[in-house]
Order: C-alpha cells, then structure tokens, then sequence
C-alpha cells in the first residue's frame, strides 16, 4: 500500500518540477532573473565547444562553479543535441528536468535507507518531509 502512495507521491513531485522547470525557459529572460542557471547554461556551451573543437583546456574548464565534472557532463551529453540546433529553451529546459529527476531519485534512496531501520509508516513520514526542506 505504501509502496503505490510513495510512487503517487513522486510522480506528483515530478509533475510540479517539470511544470515549475518549463517557465522562464528563454534566454533573454534567463539573463534577467537567474543569475546560477545562465552561469551554467554557458558552462554547458562551453564544455560542448570543448569536445566539438577537440580543446582539453575547455573541456575541462568549467567555471567557478564546481558541481563536479560528472554532473556537467551528463547534462552536456542531454542537451547537446539541442545546443547544436540552436533551440536554446530546450537547452535551459533539460537541466532542470534531470534535477528534478535526481532529486526524486534522492527520495528514493531516503525511503529505502530509512526502511532499514524504521517501520514503512515512518519511512513514509520522513519522505513526505523531505520536500518540505529548504534545500529540496
């Protein structure tokens, strides 16, 4: 039973991302309001130029933000295609749904983490927290 409820849960979180993660997605107004994701979005063009020129230095050098290296390229492998078309609101948009994605999978691993020690009833309290923080 809780099992059908954590995934109802998480399909709903996911919903309210990618219906948050798809406003403001264009570049203009990007540059006006989120100074963090623009920083990024230029990182991610810059780690493609790196592989798209063969340049080691900018494949590598990404910025002062440092998020790790592992991170920036899954998001340059997934929006590459659509850097290289130019349709830059798909570009800003996919970041945000891979975040989305790993924060529900971070869920995942709370409630399964939580079960080995707690009953499903508290493990289930404790997910239903989690989104309740600052930081999520």
């Amino acid at each position: 039973m809780y099992k059908k409820i954590l995934y109802f849960v998480l399909l709903f979180v996911f919903i309210i991302f990618c219906i948050e993660g798809y406003r403001d997605i264009n570049l203009y107004f990007l540059q006006t309001t989120s100074g963090d994701e623009r920083i990024q979005f230029i990182q991610l063009n810059s780690l493609l130029q790196g592989f798209v020129n063969f340049d080691i230095q900018e494949m590598f050098r990404y910025g002062f933000y440092n998020y790790g290296y592992i991170y920036y390229l899954i998001n340059m492998i997934f929006t590459a295609p659509f850097n290289l078309i130019k349709h830059y609101d798909i570009a800003i948009f996919v970041p945000r749904l891979l975040n989305g994605i790993f924060s529900l999978l971070n869920l995942i691993m709370v409630y399964k983490i939580s079960r080995l020690f707690l009953s499903s009833k508290f493990s289930f309290l404790i997910l239903l927290f989690c989104p309740l923080m600052p930081g999520f």
